[in-house]
């Protein structure tokens, strides 16, 4: 099986756990998001939006403070 050379030539996008905007970087906008999101949490198990789930930093269930705690840390790593 060949390698079709238009797939082969896309570029693949990486972008941080932290980054849940997917701007590029972990900026105050992703704080923003995940501290606007708190309490959001999975509805029969499922995630309402990709956003909610990427907002989930520790893979609780939950976005809480702990998720809070984890972007605000990678941000401020970040802007030192």
């Amino acid at each position: 099986a060949g390698i079709d050379p238009a797939a082969a030539s896309q570029a693949v996008r990486v972008y941080s756990r932290f980054d849940v905007d997917r701007s590029g970087a972990v900026t105050l906008a992703d704080v923003e998001i995940v501290r606007d999101l708190l309490g959001s949490g999975k509805i029969g198990g499922e995630w309402a939006t990709e956003l909610l789930g990427r907002c989930d930093l520790d893979g609780s269930g939950v976005i809480d403070i702990a998720d809070l705690t984890l972007v605000l840390a990678k941000y401020e790593s970040t802007v030192r």
